[in-house]
């Protein structure tokens, strides 16, 4: 058994190593093409990622298109035309935030028939269907946020907003990103962003998250979710593992992605959604 010293000399290098190695093992008897993968992405780099591209407008090598997906039946998807490396933020996950406290408010309001709910681990879901009610909750707890700013801020407070749907907001399409097929992998993974008040201010006006209720004193004033790319990407359409409870009610078109390597990474995450028909965030560790 190893001592104390001997593991705290691991380094995070050595624990990369060790899972591309176990992928390696697996790809000869795996039937999906999988990914290596990627250490998680936290809040603050992907903040950093983010201010880099909406405020100081550094170009990119890809960018986002919004068409019919090459899976069978599936209407639009999410296709990302050009090229980025790994552990990129690609897109954001617009909508509207609700705390736990809030689902029953959200069943009557929302939840029935929406297939653009996603559920973190936390238990914040976030809606977002960009049209219907869940459009308009979305618009005004968007006004009541930038009217307090306003209020807050004074004489020196920004006159104009910008647009926060797709496509005037570059990266506001996670919503339209589809679940891999049979024999296909996730290309992308998920981090949970939580500001602060006070936090990434600049930024904050720029994200496409809203919160159903004016958050308490202490808790976060925007509520998110990004996609990160878990390998290089090019030309290729962006797939999400949506992680659906088994129990369901289960879609026909859904079929679970069980990557091998999972069953043997420590700490690995069950495949189980936390919400029945919702999708459900992976921040602390991307699909395969």
């Amino acid at each position: 058994m190893a001592d104390a010293d001997d593991a705290e000399a691991l380094t995070v290098a050595d624990i990369r190593e060790a899972l591309l190695a176990l992928v390696v093992e697996e790809r000869a008897v795996h039937p999906f093409p999988l990914r290596a993968p990627v250490l998680p992405l936290t809040a603050a780099d992907a903040c950093a990622q983010l201010a880099a591209v909406l405020l100081a407008g550094e170009p990119q090598t890809w960018q986002l298109e919004v068409r019919a997906s090459a899976i069978e039946g599936a209407g639009d998807g999410l296709h990302l035309r050009g090229n980025c490396e790994a552990g990129v933020v690609i897109a954001l996950y617009p909508g509207t935030a609700y705390h736990v406290d809030d689902l029953h408010v959200m069943a009557k309001l929302v939840l029935e028939g929406n297939p653009y709910v996603l559920g973190r681990r936390d238990g914040v879901l976030i809606d977002g269907r960009p049209d219907g009610v869940s459009a308009q909750i979305f618009d005004t707890a968007i006004a009541r946020e930038r009217a307090a700013a306003l209020a807050a801020v004074g004489p020196g407070a920004p006159r104009s907003w910008p647009d926060l749907r797709w496509p005037a907001h570059p990266l506001a399409a996670g919503h339209k990103a589809n679940h891999p097929p049979k024999g296909c992998a996730p290309n992308v993974g998920l981090c949970v962003i939580d500001l602060l008040q006070g936090q990434e201010v600049p930024l904050q006006n720029l994200l496409p998250f809203a919160s159903f209720r004016p958050p308490a004193e202490g808790e976060p004033v925007k509520r998110g979710v990004a996609l990160v790319s878990t390998s290089r990407l090019e030309n290729e359409e962006i797939l999400l593992d949506y992680k659906l409870q088994r129990d369901g009610p289960l879609e026909p078109w859904y079929v679970p992605y069980v990557p091998a390597a999972a069953e043997i990474s420590a700490g690995a995450e069950d495949s189980e959604g936390a919400y029945a028909a919702l999708k459900r965030s992976e921040p602390e560790l991307p699909p395969f």
